[in-house]
C-alpha cells in the first residue's frame, strides 16, 4: 500500500514541474519576440489603431 502512496505524491509533483517549464518556455519566446524590431513596430501601431490616436 505504501508503494501507491508514494505514488500518488509524486503525481503533483511532475505536473506542477511540467506546468512551470511550460509557462517560462512561452515567456522565454514572447520576451524573444521583442528582440525583433519588426514586431515591436507591429505591436505599436496595432496600439495606435486600437486607441484610434
Amino acid at each position: 500500500m505504501s508503494k501507491y502512496l508514494f505514488l500518488s505524491h509524486a503525481s503533483p509533483s511532475w505536473k506542477k514541474r511540467l506546468g512551470y517549464v511550460i509557462v517560462v518556455v512561452v515567456l522565454a519566446l514572447v520576451f524573444a519576440l521583442y528582440s525583433i524590431p519588426e514586431v515591436v513596430i507591429g505591436l505599436a501601431n496595432q496600439a495606435w489603431a486600437l486607441c484610434g490616436w
